[in-house]
């Protein structure tokens, strides 16, 4: 079993972009809602969060994708959803986040269709944790 964080963090996930790189797929679904191994993408992301050791976790959405909201209230009411009405990227999305999240002195920030493993994604909040007001970054190279 992997060991969690030092203690749980706040986690926010942005999903509010419009997805325009996924072509015809695109079409189709919004980007978190992209099936994978017949679930979609983003609770592939919410699972790893989770094992990961995080507490709270915020979902930043566009209040158009109806099909997110409703499958994040369906799927796990215990997850916050917060809306971005006008798509102003990742740091307005993460600023809207951190609004849901003041119950935690560190946040971990994540895209929708970054699949990081749980190991890091433990590193990482570890590393938060040990210096506060201080920001890390995960990319991952595709």
């Amino acid at each position: 079993a992997m060991t969690p964080a030092i203690e749980p963090f706040g986690a926010i996930v942005v999903a509010a972009g419009r997805g325009s790189r996924l072509g015809a797929l695109g079409e189709r679904f919004s980007k978190p809602m992209v099936p994978i191994h017949g679930r979609p993408l983003i609770d592939h992301v919410l699972e790893r969060l989770h094992q990961a050791g995080a507490g709270r976790i915020a979902v930043v959405v566009h209040p158009d994708n109806l099909d997110l909201i409703h499958h994040l209230t369906d799927r796990d009411p215990e997850v916050r959803i917060a809306s971005q009405p006008e798509r102003r990227g990742i740091g307005d999305a993460a600023a809207i986040g951190l609004g849901c999240l003041v119950e935690h002195a560190a946040a971990l920030v994540t895209a929708c269709d970054s699949l990081f493993a749980v190991p890091d994604l433990i590193a990482l909040a570890a590393c938060g944790q040990r210096a506060p007001r201080s920001a890390a970054v995960a990319v991952l190279r595709m």
